[in-house]
């Protein structure tokens, strides 16, 4: 096999007592860097508690892998629960990966959102109601229906936004649903459209610090935001990105679907709800129910909260009489960043 060659390793049961068992079906990297200094275990997923010799090591990361694969893929750092044991036969061990994303705390804090500064300059008025962002031609109206609909064999699970050159923004737990469900069975559609098949899922991203439980269940999850990519790029609208810092607080917004009367969208002064880490959400009153439902599996997780033509939010929980959204405008750096072309990366094995 060439050196160079993309090598991909279902891993198999290691059955020696002295080492950490993994079970079969769990694809496991060793000798990143970023991850215990080379001495950790990248495995695939969000949680290391998938393997019971493994641990969750946050100190380490494993965000240079992602874009190893194709589809990329999320890893989560890892140690050997047992301590000083190494996993050896059925683990792929790698040359040091450059520091992407760079080095990251667990949790979100206001001083240490994953961003650089989005120029203005790269934004160009075309038309009273078009822009150019970022190269991406982009719809400052409410006009446009840029909303997605995520369904297997027939039945919608979740929903994200189409914002240009094939990419949907939406919650991270709708992303790893479709990773879970397995990506080349989730069929794309917008929700204009339900009855045409518009492409299917080439690429998910999940928030490198999303974890599926908040620390406080009386609080929405932080980070809860990923991105996915299509396999077909279409022509449709697509919705503008927020710049960093962009407030929405006071503005008169909407979402799809108003669950009280659920043809119509529900349109109200958007509010702002502190969560922990200091991660401020934004809230509609469209939730008819009366009751916390913070980690609810509905399917229009991942749904959009618009403002003037901004995609401002997408949806990550419901409280109390509402719905409650990660505001993008924390984001929209780790947006850009994530939705840049990237080269191939290519990595040997020893």
């Amino acid at each position: 096999m060439s050196p160079t060659a993309l090598l991909i390793i279902i891993v198999s049961a290691v059955y020696s007592s002295a080492l950490p068992l993994v079970d079969p079906g769990l694809f496991v990297i060793s000798g990143v860097k970023t991850c215990g200094n080379g001495e950790g275990y990248c495995l695939l997923g969000t949680d290391c508690s998938l393997d019971k010799d493994f641990m969750e090591d946050r100190t380490g990361h494993c965000g240079g892998l992602r874009g190893a694969f194709t589809p990329s893929a999320h890893f989560i750092c890892c140690s050997d629960s047992k301590k000083g044991n190494e996993v050896e036969g059925n683990i792929i061990h790698t040359t040091n990966f450059s520091k992407y994303p760079p080095d990251i705390e667990a949790d979100m804090t206001t001083e240490n959102i994953e961003t650089t500064t989005l120029s203005m300059d790269n934004i160009i008025l075309e038309s009273e109601t078009t822009v150019i962002q970022e190269g991406v031609k982009c719809n400052m109206t409410n006009t446009c229906d840029s909303t997605i609909a995520f369904s297997m064999e027939g039945s919608q699970f979740c929903m994200g936004s189409y914002v240009g050159a094939g990419w949907v923004v939406t919650s991270a737990s709708c992303a790893m649903e479709i990773f879970r469900l397995g990506m080349k069975n989730v069929g794309v559609n917008f929700m204009a459209e339900p009855n045409i098949l518009e492409s299917f899922v080439k690429t998910i991203i999940v928030h490198e610090n999303y974890r599926p439980t908040a620390p406080n269940l009386l609080l929405p999850e932080i980070n809860n935001l990923g991105l996915v990519q299509l396999k077909n790029a279409t022509s449709r609208c697509a919705l503008c990105l927020p710049t960093r810092g962009q407030g929405f607080t006071g503005q008169v917004c909407k979402t799809f679907p108003n669950e009280n009367t659920s043809d119509t969208n529900c349109e109200a002064e958007v509010e702002s709800l502190q969560g922990t880490a200091k991660e401020e959400f934004l809230t509609l009153p469209c939730n008819g129910t009366m009751q916390l439902d913070y980690q609810r599996e509905k399917s229009e997780k991942g749904k959009p909260l618009i403002c003037e033509g901004y995609l401002s939010g997408v949806e990550t929980s419901a409280g109390i009489g509402m719905t409650i959204f990660t505001q993008l405008s924390l984001y929209s750096d780790w947006l850009r960043v994530n939705m840049e072309p990237k080269p191939t990366q290519h990595f040997r094995t020893s």
